[in-house]
């Protein structure tokens, strides 16, 4: 087994983007990585505490960096406690894991929209869907029982005529609900064009369809 590399002179701080330029592209990030650790529980069908996921977490990042041959050095700068702990809030924030069990501890579980987010093929497909559901799902409409459940779930609609991506391939637009109105503004990244975002928006309501007994929502077109 190839002995591994050591790295030094690392800056204390390594963002979403340097990190994509350091490590393989197969490397998940510490949103991705709380995300795979939670999914491994329900699969055995344990609600685990905030500790027993970020454990079983920083785990799976010593295997993906094992395996893909990262430096412990640069490995422990990219996945730290601190992110795991953020995301895990954002992600309760976000409807995307749920408190299951409020004594103390609490347990987690994915809802049906972390469900779907889990499935993702690769990295840059889990950014695409956590950044849909973060963005595009209107919490006003959608109470944490039914993404929890998958009871319903409402989709903003994007205003096509405010799109547009960047050169660094993140779509930009406004978005309204088809409900209550209420309007958010859209960024996700990993979409190289409109014809992209569009492709993925109609695919996502689709696959929405196999966690959640109704989707609000209307395919959009150019």
């Amino acid at each position: 087994m190839p002995r591994r590399k050591v790295v030094t002179h690392i800056k204390p701080f390594i963002g979403r983007r340097e990190m994509r330029r350091l490590v393989p592209e197969q490397m998940p990030y510490a949103d991705h990585l709380v995300i795979l650790a939670l999914k491994i529980f329900m699969e055995q069908g344990i609600h685990p505490t905030r500790g027993e996921l970020w454990s079983r977490a920083l785990e799976l990042a010593e295997e993906y960096g094992e395996k893909l041959n990262i430096a412990e050095g640069l490995l422990k700068r990219l996945i730290t406690e601190h992110k795991l702990k953020y995301w895990t809030r954002k992600f309760v924030e976000t409807g995307i894991i749920a408190i299951v069990e409020t004594g103390r501890p609490q347990r987690l579980s994915l809802t049906k929209l972390g469900e779907w987010i889990s499935d993702a093929p690769t990295c840059e497909e889990f950014t695409r869907r956590y950044e849909f559901a973060a963005f595009n799902v209107c919490r006003q409409c959608c109470s944490d029982r039914d993404l929890l459940y998958g009871l319903k779930i409402v989709l903003l609609a994007p205003n096509m005529s405010t799109a547009f991506v960047s050169r660094r391939g993140i779509l930009n637009a406004t978005a309204i609900c088809p409900i209550c109105n209420y309007a958010n503004f859209v960024n996700i990244h990993y979409i190289p064009s409109l014809e992209a975002f569009t492709v993925f928006y109609n695919k996502a309501i689709k696959e929405l369809k196999k966690y959640f007994k109704h989707v609000h929502a209307q395919p959009v077109k150019l």
